[in-house]
């Protein structure tokens, strides 16, 4: 079982998958938190896509298909994937040749200030990547998101 939650930035996404995806048992996967970690240890990785991110763009599909599905699982409640029309046909079409049902996609939705509101006070932790939350234990501290930036935002939720 695939399923999918789509959304604008800020709608809660993550935090949908978390409890979803461990009500169905599945392998909640979110490319951002991917990406984001992988900017970390990468050098290669972040020269080909920091300016993407930076920019509050989304990374093109050449290059997020091959790095996301190589981490793909057929039991899996993606985040932040398929964010395209493209990438939606690339997923179906992944799905089919590995004889696993299509997936299923939610949309989750937000009015516009509030989206922009969610994303002026995001945090994450400096050091495990997770939403920042009372109680975060790892021992990391708030940080804003690179692509938090007012500027970013506004092109974002266009």
């Amino acid at each position: 079982m695939i399923v999918v939650l789509v959304g604008p930035p800020g709608v809660g996404k993550s935090t949908y998958a978390g409890l979803i995806s461990e009500v169905l048992g599945l392998e909640h996967f979110s490319s951002g938190a991917v990406f984001r970690r992988e900017l970390k240890i990468d050098p290669l990785f972040r020269e080909k896509v920091s300016h993407y991110l930076k920019a509050g763009e989304l990374i093109p599909d050449a290059i997020a298909d091959p790095f996301l599905f190589g981490k793909f699982r057929d039991q899996i409640l993606l985040d932040g994937y398929p964010r395209t029309g493209n990438q939606v046909i690339t997923l179906c079409k992944w799905a089919k040749d590995s004889e696993i049902e299509l997936p299923l996609f939610i949309r989750l939705d937000a009015e516009y200030g509030e989206l922009k509101r969610r994303l002026d006070d995001r945090r994450i932790c400096d050091t495990c990547g997770a939403n920042w939350q009372e109680g975060h234990s790892c021992g990391g501290s708030p940080t804003k998101r690179e692509d938090d930036s007012t500027a970013c935002i506004q092109a974002r939720l266009e």
